[in-house]
């Protein structure tokens, strides 16, 4: 009988828990920029934003900023916003990449799970 009645106070107590340590973050916006990149079957590839992390001199993403290839041409970050599944879709995503930020209320472990190539 008591391990029946502390099976039940765990079961009930770990299903408040459970509720309140999850919570979900649905992003209303972010920055996209596209096509930067082409990865497969080249001896050589080429990653516009990979040249520049790897350089040092990649900058926090803004709307309207350029990100500049080797030969010249540029690209810009463009304000994108989900669908009404909360998916980020656009030809931006095809060879390109999502920027997203989340500003916490205070400390704490998130998981970012996200779908896609």
């Amino acid at each position: 009988m008591k391990n029946c009645l502390l099976t039940c106070c765990l079961f009930l107590l770990s299903g408040c828990l459970v509720i309140q340590a999850q919570r979900v973050h649905l992003f209303s916006q972010g920055l996209a920029i596209g096509p930067c990149h082409q990865y497969g079957r080249e001896a050589l590839y080429t990653d516009r934003l990979a040249y520049h992390l790897y350089r040092g001199d990649l900058k926090k993403p803004a709307e309207s900023q350029s990100l500049t290839a080797v030969g010249g041409d540029s690209l810009r970050w463009q304000t994108v916003t989900p669908d009404s599944q909360g998916k980020f879709r656009g030809r931006s995503f095809n060879n390109g990449y999502l920027y997203l930020t989340y500003t916490a209320d205070r400390d704490q472990v998130a998981v970012l799970h996200a779908t896609g190539h």
